[in-house]
């Protein structure tokens, strides 16, 4: 049955719910879709391979021209799929505010009917802007592309051994920050939460009771108490920024070191005969690669906090809120106009003074109904 204009929604949990249920089939699509990227990823590995130990070693032009073409096609596929990948990021998340938009609305506006103040009441709505600036990210992506980090790894080890022990350590150690990254940034982002919405009551408190401040000479009070709630707030904020940077920091340095060290060891076991040169250039590119994501990850992990902190409280919020099904119910409008006791006079005098004169003192002349 279709909802009428003054309709509500009934239970705003299975809305919230709702929201992703349908996003198994595009989660699915935009996987595959990562997996075919993190393939085509490999084309820049193979083709360095193949141009140093092929193309430099026989001096042949052909194959040079046959590896370059192959190597646009591949790179322009790697484009396609990359932007189909980040319209679908987009969308999911301009869908998910769709779906759920109407019953977060219903709430901020009974909100304050039961007592709460107004930045309460809009917390739900600035909650749904943090899930979809997530979710329109790249932070989904870079929890996508995690899963294949395996084949990166099975492509050093079969350059060789060594390099491939080389490369999962440097990868063991980047997962070992992610880990911590959840451990040290956790009580400061939800802190930094909270003074958030302390300050947004404070500002809100001030700008209702303005009148009253001003009439009592509490108006330099007022914003002494905001900025001591402002300034806990920007110091929690600093700090939480502080711990994802410097993860983020060491993450760089070991990436940029872990590179600088496979090309040390390879050049050492080309020394040896072990690998050709063409593997050395290869396994750098690879292992940049297979740490990407996790560096990613790393990089939008206070954005993947700060959602799942505003999911779980939109959650509760909606899951304690209910919103009355039954609304007003209104006659359909039917062209009809219905007088009850108008005066009808006629006036001799043009001039409304006197007009306004004479209906006063003319009386109820004729009835209308």
């Amino acid at each position: 049955m279709p909802k009428k204009p003054g309709d509500q929604p009934k239970n705003q949990t299975s809305d919230l719910a709702g929201a992703f249920a349908g996003f198994r089939g595009a989660i699915l699509a935009v996987s595959v879709i990562s997996g075919i990227i993190n393939l085509l990823t490999l084309t820049g590995s193979l083709y360095m391979l193949q141009v140093y130990d092929r193309v430099l070693a026989s001096h042949s032009v052909p194959t040079l021209v046959s590896l370059s073409v192959l190597m646009f096609v591949l790179y322009a596929f790697y484009g396609v799929f990359d932007l189909l990948r980040n319209q679908a990021s987009g969308r999911a998340a301009v869908l998910f505010d769709r779906r759920v938009a109407g019953s977060v609305q219903a709430m901020a506006v009974n909100l304050p009917l039961k007592g709460a103040s107004r930045s309460t009441a809009q917390q739900p709505v600035r909650d749904v802007d943090t899930i979809r600036t997530f979710l329109a990210s790249g932070g989904p992506v870079a929890f996508l592309d995690l899963p294949w980090m395996p084949l990166y790894l099975a492509v050093v080890f079969l350059l060789h051994p060594l390099l491939g022990v080389m490369c999962l350590a440097g990868v063991l150690l980047l997962v070992l920050l992610t880990f911590l990254s959840e451990l040290l940034s956790r009580h400061e982002v939800r802190a930094s939460a909270r003074a958030d919405a302390a300050r947004k009551a404070i500002a809100d408190a001030n700008a209702r009771n303005a009148e009253t401040l001003q009439a009592m000479g509490f108006v330099g009070r007022a914003v002494h108490r905001f900025e001591r709630a402002n300034q806990s707030y920007l110091t929690l904020q600093v700090k939480a920024g502080d711990v994802t940077s410097k993860l983020a920091a060491v993450s760089k340095f070991l990436r940029l070191t872990l590179q600088s060290a496979i090309l040390g060891l390879g050049a050492y076991l080309t020394i040896r005969g072990e690998v050709t040169g063409g593997a050395i250039i290869a396994a750098s590119i690879t292992t940049s690669r297979a740490m990407a994501p996790v560096e990613q990850v790393i990089a939008h992990w206070r954005n993947f906090l700060a959602a799942r902190h505003s999911f779980d409280r939109l959650s509760k919020m909606l899951d304690r809120f209910t919103v009355a099904a039954s609304s007003l119910a209104l006659p359909p409008p039917v062209e009809r106009l219905t007088l009850a006791n108008a005066t009808v006079c006629v006036c001799p005098v043009p001039n409304v003074l006197f007009c306004a004169t004479w209906v006063l003192s003319c009386g109820p002349a004729r009835r209308w109904r």
